[in-house]
């Protein structure tokens, strides 16, 4: 049976310019209601046009045109003549369909974006919902990046060498070595984490600075794949975090954003993991910091169960986790034993798993 449809119109664009591009896009919309300019038509014929052949390249494509087009009830002769239709085709007709099918006024509009930078935008056109990566409803105080509310024990960050293989659809990929060193000055921890990709050309180092109660203090976090590298070097004082970012090609960004109590700088939040307080049911959130948008957000934990996990390094007591980050959010299984050290990881919309080898 034939069923509704929907026309979709896409744009990427930055967080700072949400507002105008989706303006932008709701008047283009609305403009083929009203004319259409011969060229744009033109234009927009000779690509549809000129795009179909790669449609039915190939027997299997040329059965699903001709299958949807039988079920959508068209003439036999829709898919021989696609071509010469679309070349008939008049901005009247245009009109008068996008007339018919096409209303801006009642779209449905989604934004996937930094919600405490585009919200306010975005209200402007209408009622807006808040929703995270997985779909469940956020209340805008959710949004609020609060200060530090758990305390955490710095004197679980232990020197250490942990060997990680990564897999993909469970077939051995590479190997990752990190390899931990702490030392003590003037009432500070500085840690220092190098982390190796064995074949892939992948090393980072971090220094990170914190007092004994994890309270940040200054981070350097320099990533090397082969020849692209970045660099960030922050400090935490006086509820700022100043420093600066260089990217890949060589360009700085400079950095002085007014932030929560005790947020975590870059390095610190998979410590911050490590070093909780978890059981079942727990949900636990920091404050942080995201060196790529230079902004803070929301480092969430939340124990979804515990379980039994078996790894390469050997066999676990585990605690499953939902770990939301500013790249979005991962599954990871820890260690029920404090330090919880991570067991093993997955990664979203890809096939891949970080698993813990070798505990040294």
């Amino acid at each position: 049976a034939v069923g509704p449809g929907y026309v979709q119109a896409v744009a990427e664009v930055r967080n700072e310019v949400a507002d105008s591009a989706l303006a932008a896009l709701l008047a283009l919309l609305d403009s083929v209601r009203t004319a259409i300019p011969a060229r744009d038509l033109g234009l927009a014929q000779s690509y549809i046009a000129g795009s179909f052949p790669r449609e039915i390249e190939t027997p299997q494509q040329v059965a699903g045109q001709i299958a949807t087009a039988r079920l959508r009830g068209l003439p036999r002769d829709y898919v021989p003549r696609y071509r010469e239709r679309v070349a008939r085709l008049t901005a009247e007709r245009v009109r008068d369909a996008a007339r018919t099918h096409l209303h801006p006024d009642r779209a449905v509009v989604v934004v996937v974006g930094d919600a405490t930078r585009i919200l306010e935008k975005l209200e402007p056109f209408g009622i807006v919902r808040l929703f995270d990566v997985e779909g469940r409803p956020l209340a805008r105080e959710d949004l609020e990046v609060r200060a530090a509310e758990v305390a955490l024990d710095a004197s679980g960050v232990r020197p250490m060498t942990l060997v990680s293989t990564l897999a993909a659809q469970g077939n051995p990929v590479g190997e990752f070595t990190a390899t931990v060193t702490r030392e003590e000055r003037d009432g500070r921890a500085v840690v220092r984490e190098v982390t190796r990709g064995g074949g892939m050309g992948l090393t980072i180092e971090e220094d990170i600075v914190f007092a004994t109660d994890f309270t940040p203090i200054s981070t350097r976090f320099v990533q090397q794949v082969g020849p692209a590298r970045l660099v960030v070097e922050l400090a935490y004082a006086d509820g700022r975090v100043t420093g600066h970012v260089v990217g890949p090609e060589g360009d700085t960004a400079r950095v002085d954003v007014a932030v929560a109590r005790g947020t975590l700088l870059p390095g610190m939040e998979s410590w911050a993991v490590l070093l909780a307080e978890l059981a079942p049911g727990a949900e636990l959130r920091w404050p942080a910091f995201n060196a790529q948008s230079r902004a803070p957000y929301t480092l969430s934990v939340r124990v979804t169960g515990d379980t039994t996990v078996t790894v390469p390094a050997g066999t676990f007591e585990a605690y499953a986790v939902e770990l939301a980050t500013a790249q979005g959010t991962t599954r990871v299984w820890v260690r029920k034993e404090w330090p919880h050290l991570v067991l093993r990881q997955e990664f979203p919309g890809a096939p891949l798993a970080l698993e813990l080898k070798e505990i040294r």
